[in-house]
């Protein structure tokens, strides 16, 4: 009889919120390249006509929610800032709620879960984020194994679900000092259950600001390079460039000598810009690379280690500071290729692995010459292998 009555209340429920679904007008999000993606997920504006039990938010930008079986829950709703006194009330809340029910359990629910389970699958990860317009620009962007937490925490409810699919991932909350610690206390409280990546955005901002500052195209390769791991002493190297640029060609020449570019191509590219143009505006590169230019930039006090202490000229020494920054870039892509060249061995076959053996090697004498030249101990030897 219970479950009955339950059964009924949550048919009750539903229809309610169906009812109210249907009532919202479309809604603008404002840049034309989130609008679809707004209209696909049904974000909507509530009118000022609406039933009894949505009062609250009436006139309010409105969130559906609904659980990863793609049932309609619930609904988050926005007080909408527009320079005028909201309907609601000065006082009111910037966002609320639909109230806890047999549908609706703010603790369990994940927003966007319902668009993003085939894809957390796909990739084996899940982006999470904090708030509704941050998981809309990151599926605007592709993204789409990305869901929001509709705050700041990692309840018990959300991690179980999360667990259903994918033991991995990412935090991208807001980058501002709040977001940071918030991601810092989800990484701690569930490393028993989850392996955590933390990429906040130096520039405080959150994926759905940047997204609208760098357009679709900018934020993607923002992202990119932003979620890129093995690339910190690259990034050092790149970061001392553009604070000297008349450094650059030197870079660049010492790392064709030694027959060791960058992996990435964006990062040769924004050299090869510096060492033709040094000292002149990054205008006249690439979008792209203006804005790995800028990540670069942002990153350097926020997450690096201090930089060699420098001569006031650096440029009456370049080749001493550029050697030591170049160890230490050799010796991470070292360790890189070697991790993957002993996984491939332990898979090929015999007649394969003199070949790899000979290359394993190849790396590790060039990084004993160079680490020789510099009279520094390496970080790696063949011991390590």
């Amino acid at each position: 009889m219970c479950h009955s009555l339950s059964e009924k209340l949550s048919e009750k429920l539903s229809e309610e919120q169906q009812t109210f679904f249907r009532t919202l007008l479309p809604a603008a999000s404002g840049n034309s390249e989130l609008t679809p993606t707004w209209l696909d997920f049904g974000v909507g504006l509530a009118p000022s006509l609406v039933p009894d039990a949505f009062r609250s938010m009436r006139s309010r930008l409105i969130f559906p929610i609904y659980n990863a079986d793609g049932r309609l829950t619930g609904f988050g709703a926005r007080r909408i800032d527009n320079g005028q006194q909201p309907v609601t009330g000065t006082d009111a809340p910037k966002y609320i709620n639909s109230p806890a029910s047999a549908l609706f359990d703010k603790s369990r629910t994940l927003y966007g879960v319902h668009r993003a389970t085939e894809a957390i699958r796909r990739t084996g990860f899940a982006f999470v984020v904090e708030g509704y317009k941050d998981v809309l620009a990151m599926h605007a962007a592709g993204h789409s194994n990305t869901v929001g937490l509709c705050g700041t925490a990692l309840t018990d409810g959300q991690a179980k679900i999360l667990a259903g699919y994918t033991s991995t991932l990412h935090l991208l909350l807001d980058g501002d000092a709040p977001g940071r610690r918030a991601a810092e206390k989800i990484a701690r409280e569930r490393a028993d259950r989850f392996t955590i990546r933390l990429s906040p955005i130096p520039t405080g901002e959150d994926p759905d600001e940047l997204f609208r500052r760098l357009g679709k195209a900018g934020f993607r390769t923002y992202l990119r390079h932003l979620t890129a791991t093995g690339c910190l002493c690259a990034r050092r190297l790149l970061v001392y460039c553009l604070r000297y640029p008349a450094n650059a060609p030197l870079l660049e020449r010492m790392m064709d000598d030694d027959d060791m570019p960058f992996a990435e191509s964006d990062y040769r590219d924004l050299l090869h810009f510096l060492a033709l143009r040094p000292g002149e505006s990054l205008s006249g590169c690439t979008p792209e690379l203006q804005v790995l230019a800028n990540l670069l930039r942002s990153l350097e006090d926020a997450l690096f280690p201090p930089l060699p202490e420098l001569p006031e000229e650096p440029a009456l020494a370049p080749e001493a500071v550029l050697r030591s920054l170049l160890t230490e870039y050799y010796e991470e892509k070292v360790i890189a290729q070697a991790r993957i060249l002993r996984n491939r061995l332990h898979a090929t076959s015999d007649a394969e692995r003199p070949a790899l053996l000979l290359r394993l090697h190849h790396h590790f004498r060039l990084l004993s010459d160079i680490t020789r030249e510099t009279e520094r101990t390496p970080a790696v030897g063949e011991r390590w292998f």
